[in-house]
């Protein structure tokens, strides 16, 4: 006779939690479920490193094993986009996080579901910003734990990127940090900012759905846009911040812009370049907070890595002639009417090796940008 003394179940410790939804599976079977977890999942109380995406190591995450009706996945979530190359787990965790699934959702009510470990380094990764010291001893990474219960021929739902559940708790531990901050201070205006976008990508969100809760989020601007682009590289905070306040001139100066006479400006890995299809003029003062704009939508975004991007006005970036309509001198310049019509601006990693000129044709045709770089 088979013996599963040894699942013990793991309740979660808030914030992690875990979800029951027929979704993630349903007739699934107790006993399936039991003999999958004990008799396939790894054993041991010390620490051990599994190597994300990578099946040539002898512990390797995403994994999956199965009994029959039921299908178990041990996944680790976070942003793709800066994920380490191996996390220390504990095998016996993940057979107890496995065994309380089964026990409150596949033994409840037949149905799957997902539980998560390590959701509180989510939490101090959140609360380090510019504004804010981190007050959790907890490591400053994004990253945490999934054990989630499907049926066998389940693809990998991914929950701990793509549940909308998970952005909900981020919704909570945004608001948390706000609440240890006074009314009014930019650091709670700052977090419950955060609450506001996390509690719109929750709504934005679908279970099994590819919309992950790091992914860039939309700048909400009537008039001005701004858009983040993976394509245009990773340009460094730093620079870019240096070339925001040593590079632009002094805010009440006017620049004039022609057509085809595009103009650059570079600090080591940050380039911006600033546009116009037909003559004009601004000053320095309004690329400066349409610059601070882009940066804080694009570069200094708390959720993901820094990506180049766009600011132009409307809902496209210019491309034809037209009637130029210049911001009124007695209006309040904000990151929403910053430039006029016609008027382009673009952000992007700059390579030492590369000809500036050339980079900014590569961008504007969408060629790679190494195809600039000079041996």
């Amino acid at each position: 006779m088979l013996s599963l003394r040894a699942l013990v179940p793991i309740p979660p410790v808030a914030p992690d939690f875990y979800l029951c939804d027929p979704e993630y599976g349903y007739a699934l079977e107790t006993l399936d479920c039991n003999l999958a977890a004990d008799l396939q999942l790894p054993r041991g109380r010390e620490s051990v490193n599994a190597f994300l995406n990578n099946p040539r190591m002898p512990f390797s995450l995403p994994f999956t094993v199965t009994h029959g009706s039921c299908a178990i996945s041990i996944e680790f979530a976070g942003p793709s986009y800066a994920a380490p190359s191996f996390v220390t787990i504990v095998p016996d965790q993940l057979r107890g996080m496995a065994s309380y699934v089964i026990d409150q959702c596949v033994r409840a009510s037949g149905s799957g579901g997902f539980i998560t470990r390590g959701m509180i380094s989510l939490v101090g990764y959140l609360s380090i910003t510019p504004l804010f010291v981190n007050p959790l001893s907890v490591p400053a990474d994004p990253w945490f734990t999934t054990v989630t219960i499907t049926g066998p021929d389940a693809p990998l739902r991914r929950p701990g990127d793509t549940d909308p559940e998970v952005s909900s708790v981020i919704m909570e531990a945004d608001r948390w940090l706000a609440g240890h901050h006074a009314e009014g201070s930019e650091d709670r205006v700052h977090f419950l900012d955060l609450a506001d976008r996390s509690e719109w990508r929750a709504h934005e969100m679908r279970r099994g759905g590819s919309l992950n809760w790091w992914d860039p989020y939309p700048t909400p601007v009537s008039e001005m846009t701004y858009v983040c682009d993976a394509n245009l590289g990773s340009p460094a905070v730093v620079d870019c911040n240096q070339l925001q306040w040593r590079r632009l001139g002094p805010a009440s100066d006017s620049v004039d812009l022609r057509p085809a006479e595009p103009k650059f400006f570079s600090t080591n890995s940050c380039s911006l370049v600033i546009s116009a299809i037909t003559m004009l003029s601004v000053t320095w003062g309004q690329l400066q907070i349409a610059l601070e704009t882009l940066m804080n939508s694009c570069i200094e975004n708390p959720l993901r890595g820094p990506q180049g991007g766009r600011a132009y006005f409307g809902a496209q970036a210019s491309s034809t002639n037209g009637k130029v309509s210049g911001t009124s001198s007695h209006e309040v310049l904000t990151g929403l009417n910053a430039l006029p019509p016609y008027v382009n601006m673009t952000i992007f990693a700059h390579s030492g090796s590369s000809n500036l000129s050339c980079e900014w044709q590569a961008v504007r045709n969408g060629i790679a940008l190494s195809t600039c770089e000079t041996p």
